[in-house]
């Protein structure tokens, strides 16, 4: 078993069960946060392992810190949902008075890391367009962070909070599979 197989398998476990809590609570401004992480373990779990034992990249020691990092990212995301109840048993003395921004802005340096992680991997090689989606999302990711630190409850964000684990879902499930199986 490997280092990427242990951490994700740990964090995966936690972000399903923080969505089935926030939708079994009914807790709406909490799903899309909850459905976004666990998207994202998803992927990384699933994607690591395909790219290092299908393709046979090297699993540089680089990217071996990364996903450490993005361990601690991930992680920090998962309780930051709900920091004084969440799946981790992480409990916070004080629930964090800018939660949301925060949470987004931990998946934006997680996104980022993971475009290093590609870089390294040489998945970012594929196609042009491949890298245009990956540094969209890192903009929407971005917008978010700004949106809900400035415009909480605003439609726009509102209906981002919506969009971005659709969005991430069809990346995911439609999209990435496609161009990874042309390579």
């Amino acid at each position: 078993m490997t280092l990427y197989s242990i951490i994700f398998g740990i964090l995966f476990v936690g972000a399903c069960k923080e969505l089935f809590q926030t939708l079994l609570q009914k807790q709406w401004s909490k799903f899309s946060e909850a459905a976004s992480v666990t998207l994202l373990i998803f992927n990384d779990a699933l994607y690591t392992s395909h790219i290092l034992e299908v393709k046979k990249v090297s699993y540089l020691i680089q990217m071996k810190l990364i996903d450490l990092v993005d361990f601690l990212l991930l992680s920090m995301a998962i309780v930051i949902i709900d920091p004084l109840e969440n799946q981790l048993g992480i409990k916070s003395t004080e629930p964090f008075r800018r939660r949301e921004p925060f949470f987004w802005s931990l998946l934006t340096i997680y996104w980022i890391f993971t475009l290093e992680w590609n870089r390294l991997a040489f998945i970012d090689e594929l196609t042009m367009s491949y890298r245009i989606v990956q540094y969209s999302l890192l903009l929407i990711l971005i917008a978010m962070s700004i949106l809900t630190a400035t415009w909480p409850s605003r439609f726009v964000t509102t209906l981002m909070r919506r969009c971005i684990p659709v969005l991430l879902l069809l990346y995911f499930v439609a999209y990435k599979p496609f161009v990874l199986g042309k390579r």
